[in-house]
């Protein structure tokens, strides 16, 4: 979902991402909100994973569903991460 956006500002400002690793956790067969919002606790442990083995500032992306923020709202609330939510 974000890949063009990766691109696009990867072009505009070359070297941008040269020191980060992006990683997507995504799972096909969700088509709706509550099921948005049951996928991403399922994948809170990879989420979390990922996290504890990264080094430097975390950025933490979702889609737009509501539902699906919230755990990782108490995921970045449980680790005092700064957080900013925007909608796009």
């Amino acid at each position: 979902m974000y890949d063009v956006a990766f691109q696009h500002a990867d072009q505009m400002f070359p070297g941008l991402f040269a020191n980060t690793a992006r990683h997507v956790l995504y799972k096909r067969d969700v088509v709706d909100c509550n099921s948005a919002a049951a996928n991403m606790v399922e994948l809170m442990g990879q989420v979390v994973a990922i996290v504890d083995r990264a080094s430097g500032p975390t950025v933490l992306f979702s889609p737009g569903c509501s539902l699906e923020l919230a755990p990782l709202a108490d995921l970045a609330r449980g680790r005092c991460f700064p957080t900013k939510c925007y909608r796009i």
